[in-house]
């Protein structure tokens, strides 16, 4: 059975994850890792996060589906955000210490503190 048989249509009859997990015997993780997939095949399930989160299909009239998929894309674009800012902060890191390993000065700018210099 597809994740998206066991959803309804519209936020506001969003299944939460916990209740999808006891439904599929899925762990969540395990069950976000479904949903992602079954996202990048075309099928068009939506989450919320407040009121316990949930997962749902767009509502059957269009205006509240438009309204239901921008939500979803502005959820989604912020955690894309936040996941580039921390990989930005471990490449960041991981060249520093590439630099040091290899003997190299690094040069810091910052707003705050201006130009630093280290050497280790």
């Amino acid at each position: 059975m597809k994740i998206e048989e066991l959803l309804k249509y519209g936020k506001e009859d969003a299944t939460p994850t916990s209740v999808l997990c006891d439904m599929t015997g899925n762990e969540s993780r395990e069950l976000r890792r479904y949903i992602e997939q079954r996202r990048l095949d075309g099928t068009l399930i939506l989450s919320k996060v407040e009121d316990g989160g949930g997962y749902y299909l767009p509502d059957k009239d269009p205006q509240k589906a438009i309204l239901e998929l921008t939500e979803c894309i502005k959820t989604i674009e912020a955690r894309s955000i936040n996941s580039l800012k921390s990989i930005r902060i471990l490449k960041k890191e991981r060249r520093r210490l590439q630099n040091i390993l290899s003997g190299q000065l690094t040069l810091d700018i910052t707003e705050s503190e201006g130009v630093q210099i280290n050497d280790r």
